[in-house]
């Protein structure tokens, strides 16, 4: 019985964490994603609303533009 209880808890916390992390990878790194992509291609990825398209590669995107930009960042200021 306590190992159903450690269990279903686990279960919980992995869906949880997944969720969690699929709201914070659209949230925060999808719209950095969308305008980099879209300055790249101009203006054709990602397409409108009524097309679909793969949210998370965009957010994947975002993630490597945040990073580099970040790295950047860092970079210049340790000439100062």
């Amino acid at each position: 019985m306590v190992e159903l209880i450690i269990e279903a808890g686990a279960w919980i916390g992995r869906v949880l964490f997944h969720l969690l992390a699929e709201l914070v990878l659209q949230v925060i790194f999808y719209w950095p994603g969308w305008f980099f992509l879209r300055l790249v291609t101009f203006g054709r990825y990602p397409p409108r609303r009524p097309i679909g398209h793969d949210f998370m590669w965009v957010a994947a995107v975002g993630v490597i533009v945040l990073a580099v930009v970040a790295a950047l960042c860092f970079h210049l200021a340790s000439f100062r």
